[in-house]
């Protein structure tokens, strides 16, 4: 989906309108509005795309300036992405380098990166660039929402779960005490460049996790998508470049349908996107991030439809048709021995911070899903675990 910005730099602060009230009252109404839009652009860094969002943030923002976030893997579009630059006239100051792995999702990678990017001298209309998968597209958000109190940003997603999910929405944060997100803020980047194509690079067990995301937003809403994603093979994906980039658009477009109802998660622990999400982060949590995220929302998804299955909500030929989808990608579909029960005191500690509610979301059909306040009484754990 591609938007256009209609509103100029200084059009972005919050507009406040006062309404004063007579004398004696002691109260004063502040509306602060702010309003962001960006595209989302797809092609290969190289081309149109990313040279059309640099040129535009360059005059958009008055930007002369370039920082780059990447991950060490992604070493040439890292050059592709700076010769762009160059080419636009926006001068390269540095560059921060992450792994790409889940530990340096940390305050102590955040700190690193605030402290070099003072140091080249990155003000406010200085770009930032991040250029990697999930883990980076998160941590570059962050720093660009915290930098001198935010600084316009990029994301270059180069794996299929950054792509259909991390540079999508606005979402960044970090892990602290072994709670995945747990500090963070909604910070839309000025623009997203995704290269399907991408795909061809990548090993099976990175297509698959980021197909997990994918088969989440189909289950819960795009049927058509399910039907192509359970049709298709890991090697099709990483060989055919319309199939990935179809699979991509339609992940995206439904991804955005499911946050137009609730873009800053105000408080609606029951949307549908939780799907796999409160078993998953349980798993997620007790592995210390040993399962990758969408390895862990894969086993999340299996033991929501049995739950779902066995409380009369999700047909069963949904459930076997599911379970044997993710199976066939490699993803878990049960949570790991030796954990489980770890897993389930989890889902309590979710439960008491949700006073007392868990908000399992089941799927009922292809499309639809439902929540379950609670766990029912009547199905035990290690019957769906």
């Amino acid at each position: 989906m591609t938007t256009d910005r209609t509103t100029a730099p200084d059009d972005l602060a919050p507009q406040a309108s006062r309404l004063w009230a007579g004398e004696g009252e002691d109260r004063i109404d502040v509306s602060c509005v702010r309003t962001e839009r960006y595209s989302l652009s797809f092609g290969s860094p190289g081309t149109v795309p990313l040279g059309r969002l640099l040129a535009t943030t360059r005059d958009r923002y008055d930007c002369s300036t370039v920082y780059f976030v990447a991950d060490q893997a992604c070493l040439t579009v890292l050059g592709t992405a700076r010769d762009e630059a160059a080419k636009h006239g926006l001068r390269t100051l540095g560059v921060s380098g992450l792994t790409g792995q889940e530990s340096v999702k940390s305050i102590g990678s955040v700190r690193r990166i605030w402290r070099e990017m003072s140091a080249a001298g990155v003000l406010r209309r200085t770009l930032v660039v991040g250029i990697g998968g999930g883990v980076t597209c998160d941590v570059t958000g962050f720093i660009a929402s915290t930098y001198m109190r935010g600084v316009p940003y990029a994301l270059l997603p180069t794996t299929l779960m950054a792509q259909v999910d991390a540079a999508i929405g606005g979402k960044t944060g970090f892990n602290l005490h072994g709670q995945k997100n747990l500090i963070g803020a909604f910070h839309h980047p000025v623009g997203v460049v995704i290269d399907p194509g991408t795909m061809a690079l990548l090993p099976d067990r990175v297509i698959a996790n980021g197909l997990a995301e994918v088969i989440k937003v189909a289950v819960i809403g795009c049927p058509e998508l399910f039907e192509i994603v359970a049709a298709t093979t890991l090697d099709e994906v990483r060989s055919d470049p319309a199939l990935a980039g179809t699979v991509v658009r339609l992940a995206v477009r439904e991804k955005l349908r499911q946050l137009s109802r609730d873009p800053m998660e105000v408080g609606d622990l029951r949307r549908p996107l939780n799907f796999g999400h409160c078993v998953g982060h349980a798993i997620e949590a007790e592995l210390g991030y040993a399962w990758l995220h969408g390895e862990c929302v894969a086993a999340g998804m299996a033991v929501a439809s049995r739950l779902g299955e066995r409380t009369g909500h999700t047909a069963p030929a949904l459930l076997t048709r599911l379970v044997d989808t993710l199976a066939g990608f490699g993803l878990p579909v049960h949570v790991p021995n030796g954990i489980d029960q770890a897993v389930w005191k989890h889902l309590d500690r979710i439960a008491c911070v949700r006073n007392g509610a868990l908000h399992i979301v089941v799927p009922e059909r292809l499309g639809s899903s439902v929540s379950l306040p609670t766990w029912p009484s009547e199905v035990a754990w290690d019957d769906v675990r």
